[in-house]
């Protein structure tokens, strides 16, 4: 969501260039735990997870109900602003299995 946002606005905020910038990092753990690859190591995606949620919270919660703007807009509350959510507690979820639930994944593989 951040990166077409990003792209299609000219004035991006500095809370718009970290949401992007986590967002992206997400997204290599999504791709982690769907291919069953080991990016990055354990510990990187635990403390991930939790700055993740912390900054998913402020980001979609906390800095729309104190007015601030996101994307260069003020804050609308319609199907999109639902969708995030939804997204974002999904990638949530994705991004706790891969730290804490996938110990498959980072089992070191002898030859």
């Amino acid at each position: 969501m951040s990166v077409i946002s990003l792209v299609t606005q000219q004035t991006a905020s500095f809370f718009d260039r970290v949401d992007l910038f986590l967002s992206i990092f997400a997204l290599l753990g999504l791709f982690g735990v769907a291919y069953s690859k080991q990016i990055l190591t354990v510990i990187f995606w635990r403390y991930f997870f939790y700055f993740g949620a912390i900054e998913t919270f402020l980001y979609s919660i906390v800095l729309p109900l104190i007015g601030n703007e996101r994307y260069g807009k003020p804050f609308v509350f319609n199907g999109l602003y639902v969708f995030e959510i939804v997204y974002a507690v999904i990638l949530l979820y994705v991004l706790y299995l891969y730290a804490y639930r996938k110990p498959t994944i980072w089992m070191v593989k002898h030859r």
